[in-house]
């Protein structure tokens, strides 16, 4: 075991860990307002990932569809995933390429996972100070 902030943590190889999430994923958990899965289902190191958000009632985002990449490196999850819109978006943490600053969503930990950090992404499209941000046109992509 591993201590992690006075709380002890059992560490968990990383493909027993990712083997977990993907199952997960593909079980369809959460309210279906993301999905998530491998990009090629022959990634043997589960390493390439895609996702979708849908973005949420009441916001600029309504009504539209975010793809996004994701990269799951070999240090996952001790370290967060690259995330990446291919969707173009205007929301703060995202920069001018598509490219998430995961610290702007999730203070990141061993026990976070890429669904969370989804999630999170989504909730911050709820934010005042996103919701009602201008977006590119629909379907424009990076």
């Amino acid at each position: 075991m591993a201590a992690s902030g006075g709380k002890d943590t059992v560490v968990v190889p990383r493909n027993f860990r990712v083997l977990e999430e993907l199952e997960k994923a593909r079980s369809g958990y959460g309210d279906g307002t993301i999905s998530l899965g491998l990009e090629r289902n022959d990634d043997m190191t589960m390493s390439h990932w895609q996702a979708m958000i849908l973005g949420p009632p009441g916001t600029t985002y309504d009504n539209r569809m975010y793809s996004l990449r994701i990269h799951a490196g070999e240090n996952y999850p001790r370290e967060a995933p690259a995330v990446r819109f291919l969707t173009k978006i205007n929301l703060e943490g995202v920069d001018s390429q598509g490219k998430v600053n995961t610290s702007n969503f999730i203070n990141w930990n061993y026990n976070c996972s890429i669904y969370m950090l989804l999630d999170q992404i989504r909730k911050s499209m709820r934010n005042p100070r996103n919701k009602k941000s201008s977006q590119p046109p629909d379907g424009a992509t990076y």
